[in-house]
């Protein structure tokens, strides 16, 4: 590629573009604490799953993105959803 675009101006009409995708799951831990003489108040218990800890995928949000940059150029980041195909991959 160098070879081919030696000088820095020919890069300016070169777009160089990604996806990412992600999971967002619910919280794991929580953590509270508690003022003097709240240690029993019912607002500041929590209760624990047994299964709490572990990430199961279909409780996972799944989020893809796209974005292009060139230069002088930076496109909006675009979020999407593909519900026909399970990894959100753009064709």
């Amino acid at each position: 590629m160098l070879k081919r675009y030696p000088e820095p101006e020919n890069w300016h009409r070169v777009h160089f573009s990604d996806e990412v995708h992600w999971g967002v799951s619910p919280q794991g831990s929580l953590y509270i604490t508690r003022r003097p003489g709240e240690r029993y108040c019912f607002n500041c218990l929590q209760l624990r799953d047994k299964n709490q800890d572990r990430i199961d995928a279909k409780n996972l949000k799944r989020v893809h993105a796209w974005a292009a940059i060139s230069h002088n150029f930076k496109s909006a980041l675009t979020f999407y959803d593909i519900s026909s195909n399970t990894n959100g991959k753009i064709t």
